[in-house]
This record gives structure tokens, C-alpha cells and sequence, in this order.
């Protein structure tokens, strides 16, 4: 019931749109447009050339104004994606969407680790009692970008229990590197799914940092030279957007560095 009311509030290009429901009494349900498409993997699966790059900007944007509209998505994945008649990913499932405040690294709402199991962080893994936040959908999402370039592999599927695979990320482990690099942007997605995948949450990109990043970076991934752009970082300079690059990550050039690396 709570989450039909906050899907209800949100209204963004890329959130699948809520066109009304029965809210006052049960059974409660909620209307939405008919994606024919299916989810977003049915439909790479069926578009072998679709920008998929693109893609992740349409989940980036969704997320990242549910997150500064003070809503954890928490169950973040492919299958939650759906593609409207343009072609255009629509984030989806508020289910276990949670209000959250900003200050606080919990969403305040009771319960236990939500979601499925290997989308989910380590902090989700460990205790019976941690609830999902902005953090844990960087993670969520670098997963999600994984399935993307991978046709729907999806990473660990042998370990069977939460313990476990608890274990295995905190010791350190992560999916194996992308194979299919001829994708477009499949090695600047590499490069995010490193930093979204880091054990401590803190040091996590947001959703507006990662935005910022593939808006920024995308051109490069459009270049005829992007291997000798990757090798040779400081071909960047001559690029008429590398300022604004610059202006915003104070990290400079060692942070656009380690993003392709």
C-alpha cells in the first residue's frame, strides 16, 4: 500500500508511469502502460545492435531521481527494467521502494534485507536487519549493468545461501571481466561496476556522480580511436568536453584513468 502511494508521487521519462489504481481500500493494485517489449533483456535478446550504453543512462536517470526524491528503489535488476514503445528503458517494481532520508544510512523502515539475493550487497547479506538504501542500489545496479553485457548471466548463480556468498564478496571476489568488449561502452561499464562494487559503501559513486559520467564519457565510446583514447589518456585534452570533465571530478585525470582501466 505504501508503495503505491510513493510510485504514485514520482513522475520522471524514465520510471514506468503509474496511471491510477485502487488505493483506498483491499484489494489494493495499481495501473500501468503495457510495455510490449517485455523487460530489457527480452529486449537486447531480440535487438542484438541496440545502444545498450543508452540503455544504462534511461536506468541511471530513473534511479538517480528516485534517490533525490528520497526513495531507495531495493530491488534493482534487469527483470525490473521494462522498455516502452520508443525503445526506452523505464526503471519498475516499486515494491520494495522505501522514502528515505538523505542524512541517515538507513531507510528507517523495519525489516530485513530485501531483494534478490544476488543483486544484493554485502551489508544486505550480512544481518537479518539492514534495510536497503542508496548504496546498496549502486550496487544493485552495477549487477544489472552486468546482466546487460552479458545477455543475462548472472554472477555466483551457484552459491545458494546468503552466508555464503556473503563470504565470497567480503573476501574479496567479483564477476569476471567482460568478455564482450566489441559492445559499445561495454569497457567504461567495466569501470563502473568497479567503483560500484567496492566493499565500503561510503566509497560508492551516487547515481548523480555515475550520470555525470556516462553523459560525459559517452562520446568517447563513439570515436573510431577508443582504444588509443583509453591508452592515452591525455588525448582527452583535446576534446572540446574535457573541461567540463575536469570541472566536476575533482579527482582529474587519475580518476578518468582508473574508470577505463
Amino acid at each position: 500500500m505504501d508503495e503505491i502511494w510513493i510510485w504514485r508521487r514520482m513522475e520522471h521519462p524514465n520510471l514506468l508511469p503509474f496511471i491510477g489504481g485502487a488505493l483506498i481500500e483491499p484489494p489494493y493494485f495499481a495501473v500501468s502502460p503495457y510495455c510490449a517489449h517485455g523487460n530489457v533483456l527480452q529486449y537486447i535478446s531480440r535487438h542484438k545492435d541496440v545502444d545498450r550504453l543508452q540503455l544504462i543512462i534511461d536506468i541511471t536517470r530513473g534511479v538517480d531521481y528516485l534517490h533525490s526524491s528520497h526513495v531507495v528503489h531495493g530491488d534493482l535488476k534487469a527483470r525490473n527494467v521494462l522498455i516502452n514503445d520508443q525503445g526506452t528503458a523505464l526503471v519498475a517494481d516499486f515494491g520494495l521502494s522505501r522514502l528515505h532520508s538523505l542524512s541517515s544510512a538507513r531507510s528507517g523502515v523495519a525489516g530485513g534485507p530485501e531483494g534478490t539475493m544476488h543483486w544484493l550487497a554485502p551489508e544486505l547479506l550480512k544481518a537479518e536487519h539492514v534495510n536497503p538504501t542508496v548504496e546498496t542500489d549502486v550496487w544493485a545496479f552495477a549487477m544489472t549493468l552486468y546482466e546487460l553485457y552479458t545477455d543475462g548471466q548472472i554472477p555466483f548463480v551457484d552459491i545458494a545461501d546468503r552466508p555464503s556468498l556473503h563470504r565470497h564478496l567480503t573476501a574479496g571476489h567479483r564477476p569476471a571481466r567482460l568478455t564482450n568488449v566489441a559492445l559499445t561502452g561495454a569497457d567504461l561499464a567495466w569501470g563502473l561496476m568497479q567503483r560500484c562494487w567496492l566493499l565500503s559503501a561510503k566509497e560508492r559513486p551516487t547515481f548523480s556522480w555515475i550520470l555525470t559520467a556516462l553523459t560525459l564519457l559517452r562520446p568517447v565510446f563513439q570515436t573510431p580511436d577508443v582504444e588509443m583514447l583509453i591508452q592515452s589518456p591525455s588525448q582527452f585534452r583535446k576534446m572540446g568536453w574535457a573541461d567540463s570533465i575536469f570541472a566536476q571530478w575533482p579527482q582529474g585525470i587519475s580518476a578518468l584513468t582508473n574508470l577505463l582501466r
